[in-house]
């Protein structure tokens, strides 16, 4: 049986009312803001104390969410991740958005879905959010209606579903933000966790961070992960890339012909797992199901120094790594990148799922 809370989570600076929902079971506690649609904290059993540890980055208040830039655990949109010099054209139009990071367009510009009040109500044992962003918001054609939609099922697992709708061609690309130690959120950088993906290949960046449009091998580089690495084994090698991402912060092609498990019909994509908890002879296992074509690796590179989280922890770069499903960055701009467009009252809809489970040293 689910269990449903609501809270007030503080006012934004403009005087109106944010709250905190919690959907929680007997293994997992699930608080999501309506500011953002935002993942402010998933806390799990373990399995050897009882005890439960909170195992995404976050804030204790609505005022530090609002003053944040590192999108922790909220909803990217309308175009999550980059769009080369913040313009794209669809059919014979040419459409310029607003830019924001490295002469780039990222996550939906200056006020993106992270930065958004959205609607929020519990239906049955989910919780639904949505956000009406306007005819060319932030420069992007028609009125979009989004919806987030987020579950607990098989009492150890975070379902997050994505629809979205609108009246005019437009493009989109939602995703979730989450940065996940788990190891606890104050337990410092995610280094010696071991992480596996269902990808062969992966987009290059260039200097400023954004595809170029080439899609590399990684086979024989510190970019293949099809068996389990730890992420800190090879970030600080000299390759290119990683020199061009300041660690990791790229595009991984799904292998979904190839994936081996699936969940509700979702192949795997990728596995992080945790190895340096003494406390416990179990290690906590997450699993990413997704039908989506993408995921970003991304490790916290930029995260600042010092900044203050929940209950005081102190993070920093690489305290947590992200593992965003998505379409490809940039990919309205490359014609053989899996296409975003969403056409004139067409669905989008994708879904993802975080599962969570132990297993033995």
């Amino acid at each position: 049986m689910i269990k449903k809370e609501i809270r007030s989570f503080g006012k934004l600076q403009d005087g109106r009312e944010a709250s905190l929902y919690t959907l929680s079971s007997e293994n997992i506690t699930v608080r999501i803001s309506d500011y953002g649609a935002t993942v402010v904290a998933i806390m799990l059993k373990s399995p050897c104390s009882g005890e439960y540890k909170d195992v995404v980055l976050g804030f204790d208040s609505i005022g530090e969410y609002e003053r944040d830039s590192s999108c922790f655990g909220s909803v990217c949109g309308r175009f999550a991740n980059r769009i080369k010099n913040g313009h794209f054209k669809l059919d014979e139009n040419e459409y310029p958005l607003s830019i924001n990071n490295n002469g780039n367009h990222l996550h939906g510009g200056f006020e993106g879905f992270h930065k958004k009040l959205w609607k929020a109500e519990f239906r049955n044992d989910s919780l639904s959010l949505v956000y009406v962003s306007p005819d060319m918001e932030e420069g992007y054609p028609g009125k979009l209606e989004a919806q987030v939609i987020y579950s607990i099922i098989d009492d150890s697992s975070l379902s997050i579903e994505y629809k979205a709708i609108s009246d005019r061609d437009t493009i989109v690309n939602l995703t979730n933000h989450s940065y996940f130690n788990l190891s606890g959120h104050s337990s410092g950088n995610i280094l010696s966790h071991s992480l596996i993906l269902n990808s062969g290949s992966y987009t290059r960046i260039d200097e400023t961070g954004c595809p170029d449009g080439e899609i590399l091998p990684v086979t024989d580089t510190p970019f293949d992960f099809r068996n389990p690495h730890l992420i800190g084994e090879r970030i600080n090698d000299s390759h290119p890339q990683l020199i061009a991402g300041h660690g990791y912060d790229h595009n991984f092609i799904i292998e979904i012909e190839n994936s081996k498990s699936s969940l509700q019909c979702l192949p795997l994509s990728a596995t992080l797992i945790e190895n340096n908890d003494n406390r416990c002879k179990t290690s906590l296992v997450m699993s990413v199901y997704t039908n989506k074509p993408g995921i970003q690796l991304y490790t916290g590179n930029f995260i600042p120094s010092g900044i203050c989280g929940k209950s005081g922890a102190k993070y920093g770069p690489r305290h947590g790594v992200c593992l965003e499903t998505q379409h490809f960055p940039d990919s309205i701009n490359h014609p053989h990148f899996p296409s975003p467009v969403l056409r004139a009252f067409q669905k989008y809809s994708f879904r993802t799922i975080y599962q969570f489970s132990h297993i033995e040293r």
